[in-house]
């Protein structure tokens, strides 16, 4: 490999590192802003969550006290009046005697009775009562709070919890908040569930809020309110569709950009390094035929020669041979740019493949009578088909060109025909040297050639199965090779029949 080649696998290897690490960068850098987004959007989603819950739990204790104070308001301002109070108000010196606590005790249960309904939940809200509580003293307010707090702290909490109550207070704060989340809510007291509207035991700990509820005059309480939400994923992205959906569409275009830079640089390395290859090649082919007509020309100038014709027709002959032998490659490289116009026509007419066979047949074993085997066996009954006459032949040519020549001893080749439906099949089998899985993929490639390490064992500028394939597919058929490493190879050939 030359030092322009080493240059340029050192170029394209640190010009792919850095494109990938910009790639890497770019989606690096999108994850963090995407991760930023919805990290931002959770923690408002518990901001939300958590009020929402703090309103319901100040919610449910303001609509207990409320469904007491009034009765209890009531009751207690008729029992002054009937003591000659003037004021409808305790004043500073009021204090509850035996008979207050059992008329209060009175009033309390049979309020407790009643259904909460007695305040539509449509009514219930932050503001809810304080109307109706603005001409109540501190001192009496605290007092009704505290006889209210007394009386419900000897009851069990199953009984003050109210499900119907829960769910509409729980659905209000929430729509408030703007959370429509689908959500399951339990109950504990002292860490014990003791209410839930989920038939599951204990509630997930990943997105699962608890307030405390209930709580007495003094804000203590072992009640909580916990409240598990699913689905949170669609609240953390909400806001962020058309960000990620055009993100996603950046990022796949950017990525299919890189492929495609990838793989334009990669065939445009491996095209170069054909090319070298092929340069190479050619360079040598044509070097060896050159060398010798220049060699020949200048045994000819020796005026002895002229004493010797039949020497002289020898090397005659040898620069025929060796000018024919260029002529062949250049007819090689102008052959496949040809083929590589989209728009050339091939002029095609009815042939018989059999008899095209036989002909080449006959004319190659001519020289393989002493060195070698060629053998046909033609089944096919049929075998009219529609192409170009030489371009037929140079494929017979080429084929058994290479099985002759990628043989150690003395080749053995067969070819035979059958029909398959409406197509023949086309063999040419040898015993020659084979071929690994590695090199079958490439056998076809343009300036492809077999080698061992660094050298060229057999002559070739690895035009001509690449030629081969071209002029098959131009017929509209198609080619496949087998072979095993050591044992031979068979070239198939399906080519459509025609009436």
């Amino acid at each position: 490999m030359s030092i322009f080649a080493v240059m340029q696998k050192k170029f394209y290897i640190i010009l792919v590192a850095m494109m990938t690490l910009s790639l890497i960068g770019i989606i690096g850098l999108q994850g963090y802003l995407i991760h930023s987004a919805v990290k931002k959007n959770r923690e408002y989603f518990e901001f939300n969550a958590k009020k929402a819950l703090y309103n319901v739990s100040h919610l449910l204790n303001k609509r207990e006290y409320l469904h007491y104070v009034h009765p209890l308001k009531q009751a207690m301002d008729s029992l002054k009046n009937r003591k000659g109070k003037r004021s409808s108000t305790l004043d500073s010196t009021f204090t509850c005697t035996k008979d207050y606590y059992q008329t209060v005790n009175s009033i309390l249960d049979r309020t407790s009775k009643k259904n909460y309904n007695t305040v539509r939940f449509h009514e219930l809200n932050l503001d809810y009562g304080t109307d109706e509580l603005a001409s109540t003293s501190k001192h009496e307010f605290w007092l009704y709070e505290s006889i209210i707090t007394e009386y419900l702290q000897k009851h069990p909490v199953q009984k003050r919890i109210n499900h119907a109550l829960i769910t509409h207070l729980i659905n209000q704060e929430l729509k408030r908040m703007d959370i429509l989340l689908p959500y399951e809510y339990a109950i504990s007291n002292q860490g014990k569930v003791i209410f839930s509207n989920t038939s599951v035991e204990q509630l997930p700990k990943h997105d699962t809020f608890e307030v405390p509820v209930y709580e007495d005059i003094d804000n203590t309480t072992t009640t909580n309110l916990i409240i598990h939400f699913s689905k949170t994923g669609k609240y953390y992205f909400k806001s962020l569709g058309t960000v990620l959906f055009l993100s996603f569409v950046l990022l796949f275009v950017v990525i299919a950009t890189f492929l495609y830079a990838i793989l334009v640089i990669s065939r445009q390395q491996k095209l170069s390094q054909l090319k070298n290859d092929f340069i190479n090649n050619m360079t040598h082919e044509l070097r060896t035929p050159i060398a010798t007509i220049n060699l020949t020309l200048d045994f000819l100038k020796n005026p002895k020669v002229l004493e010797h014709p039949q020497m002289l027709q020898d090397k005659l002959g040898l620069i025929s041979e060796e000018n024919k032998r260029i002529n062949a490659h250049v007819e090689n490289v102008l052959r496949m740019s040809q083929f590589g116009n989209d728009h050339l026509t091939m002029h095609k007419e009815r042939l018989e493949l059999h008899g095209i066979i036989q002909e080449v047949v006959n004319d190659l074993k001519t020289g393989m009578s002493t060195h070698g085997e060629l053998n046909t066996n033609l089944k096919a009954s049929q075998s009219a088909i529609l192409g170009n006459l030489s371009s037929i032949k140079e494929v017979l040519v080429h084929l058994l060109d290479n099985s002759t020549k990628y043989c150690k001893k003395r080749p053995e080749i067969k070819i035979f025909t059958e029909n398959v439906k409406n197509y023949i099949i086309l063999t040419v089998e040898d015993k020659g040297i084979g071929m690994s899985k590695k090199i079958r993929k490439r056998i076809f490639d343009h300036f492809f050639r077999a080698q061992t390490g660094n050298i060229h064992n057999v002559k070739g500028c690895g035009l001509g199965l690449s030629y081969v394939k071209k002029v098959v597919e131009d017929h509209q058929g198609e080619i496949f090779v087998k072979s095993t490493k050591g044992k031979g190879t068979s070239f198939i050939i399906k080519l459509p029949l025609i009436a």
